[in-house]
């Protein structure tokens, strides 16, 4: 029975971060009916099996879908598909993310560009377009809850003191700074998202 569980959908699903916020969902002794986000739904299917090998006796449920958070008419689908099924969504868990930075240097002005568009395009504008589609399915909920993975290096403080120091360690003169890795644009990117929940939380908490 779908009708006594909790909707929670959570993109970027079947491996990091999302994939164990539902391992432990699916555990847990509440029922949850989860809807399991993935861009490719064969990866999705594996992480469901697995998930029900770990766990048998669950109470809850899983459904798995086809999600890319930057296609829109990927969105649409999902949501028309969500709000048919369901009608609601009780919890949506804003996982999906990427980190660019690894494979880059933002100090390229060749490559800094499409480094920071590619994180913010990922990270901030398709986290904005898939919650502001699901809305109006949270909104529907009785208890509805929004949550957001940003990251812990994502904080002006903790880069200062911490984070910078300890990657870039000390810098040598003149440039480009070959070799330095700062995940700026990812940082950039992540300490944005903070600010758009912030938003949110100011736009929905009077709706539950």
């Amino acid at each position: 029975m779908i009708d006594n569980k909790e909707i929670v959908l959570i993109t970027g699903a079947n491996t990091g971060i999302g994939f164990e916020t539902v391992k432990a969902l699916f555990a847990s002794s509440k029922p949850y009916h989860i809807i399991l986000g993935s861009r490719d739904p064969a990866k999705g299917e594996k992480a469901v099996a697995e998930l029900e090998c770990e766990c048998p006796s669950s109470k809850s449920s899983l459904d798995v879908v086809q999600i890319d958070i930057t296609d829109d008419e990927a969105i649409e689908r999902l949501f028309e598909h969500v709000k048919e099924k369901f009608g609601r969504v009780d919890i949506l868990v804003n996982n999906a993310g990427a980190n660019f930075d690894a494979f880059n240097d933002a100090s390229d002005p060749k490559k800094a560009r499409e480094l920071f568009n590619k994180s913010y395009d990922v990270n901030v504008s398709s986290t904005q377009v898939m919650t502001s589609a699901f809305a109006p399915l949270l909104i529907a909920s009785k208890s509805p809850r929004l949550l957001f993975l940003t990251s812990g290096l994502a904080t002006l403080e903790g880069a200062h003191k911490s984070y910078l120091t300890k990657l870039a360690g000390d810098v040598p003169r003149g440039w480009p700074k070959e070799g330095i890795r700062t995940a700026v644009a990812y940082r950039s990117s992540k300490t944005a998202l903070n600010m758009m929940m912030l938003s949110w939380h100011h736009l929905l908490k009077g709706d539950g």
